[in-house]
């Protein structure tokens, strides 16, 4: 590995050790080789729209209660 690519996947670890640590993220894994690789995975991406739009709906309720009561 050259030089600029050892300083760059010494970047991507640290990133990677960041995004597990500090904010929870899982990691996959190297996908580097893998067939069909994709920044994103369909699968995970989906499960993670479904939680954020049911955390938003959850958000809206109590929101649209409260100005029914005003009306």
């Amino acid at each position: 590995m050259s030089n600029v690519g050892q300083k760059g996947r010494e970047t991507q670890t640290r990133v990677v050790n960041y995004f597990q640590q500090a904010l929870g993220y899982r990691y996959l894994g190297d996908w580097h080789d893998r067939q069909g690789n994709r920044n994103v995975g369909t699968p995970i991406q989906t499960c993670h729209i479904k939680k954020c739009m049911k955390q938003i709906a959850d958000r809206q309720e109590p929101l649209s209660e409260t100005h029914e009561e005003d009306h």
